[in-house]
């Protein structure tokens, strides 16, 4: 139990270590003295918006292993909490993935960037895992990462990896959006991503239906909300002049209304 809460706490801190919503560095080194000094942490390069909701995100993931593996481990899928949780927090962590890529210079050295900052920890928590959770009693450590790698969903930390996934297809997508753009000179920058996007989504589920090994699947589901989140983000005054606290509102009610018919496993009871 303690192994899966760590986990769950772990992975979701690893997501966001390389997804800084403020430019200037906490801690300044000064060259004569080389003693530390503290900077303003409430400079205007942060969004504390950003902040507030990887906070809440981390707690109800915690939370939600917490009813999972702690406090209904026979029935959690009944739980209501569980299942709010569940509704939403996943592709929560996505969208806001793909909010913080609207400011960032999408190349390779960004995409090996998240490449070390995902798919390094996925891989050692493999191995971590395998000794922490006494798997080497039963298989061998090849086994127990070829097993993981051949479907991420079932073990370790998933999550990093479909992410990655999504970053991938992303850079790929932005790629032929900046060299489509550039050739035929376009303006109207807002429908052509969003007609990129769609074209990728539809392609990786294409291929999703007859492939499913490699967090594919996975990635198929959780790239909407990643393009979601790097429209909303790369698209703010379109966003803030359509989305208004009426509908934020309205929004707001009919998931939680919805969402009490909402199962994990199974489609909607109404």
């Amino acid at each position: 139990k303690v192994y899966r809460l760590v986990e769950s706490l772990l992975y979701k801190v690893l997501i966001f270590g390389n997804d800084d919503s403020r430019i200037s560095d906490r801690w300044i080194k000064e060259p004569q003295n080389n003693h530390k000094e503290k900077v303003n942490f409430m400079d205007n390069s942060r969004d504390l918006r950003i902040d507030c909701a990887k906070t809440v995100a981390i707690i109800l993931v915690v939370v939600g292993h917490s009813v999972q593996y702690v406090f209904a481990r026979d029935s959690f899928d009944d739980n209501l909490l569980f299942r709010y949780i569940y509704s939403f927090h996943m592709p929560l962590f996505m969208f806001i993935s793909g909010y913080l890529s609207f400011n960032k210079n999408i190349n390779y050295i960004w995409l090996k960037n998240r490449f070390i900052s995902l798919v390094i920890p996925f891989l050692s928590w493999i191995i971590l895992g395998y000794y922490i959770s006494g798997s080497y009693k039963q298989i061998t450590l090849f086994q127990k990462i070829k097993d993981i790698l051949l479907t991420p969903d079932n073990g370790g930390m998933w999550f990093l990896w479909v992410l990655f996934l999504n970053c991938f297809i992303f850079f790929l997508s932005n790629n032929l959006y900046n060299k489509i753009r550039n050739t035929f000179e376009i303006k109207t920058e807002v429908f052509l991503k969003i007609i990129i996007f769609l074209f990728a989504t539809v392609a990786i589920r294409k291929i999703a239906s007859r492939f499913w090994y490699f967090g594919i699947n996975s990635c198929s589901w959780y790239i909407v909300f990643y393009f979601a989140g790097h429209l909303v983000g790369t698209f703010k005054p379109l966003s803030k002049k359509y989305w208004t606290n009426k509908l934020g509102i309205t929004t707001f009610i009919g998931f939680f209304i919805l969402t009490f018919f909402w199962r994990r496993t199974e489609n909607p009871i109404f």
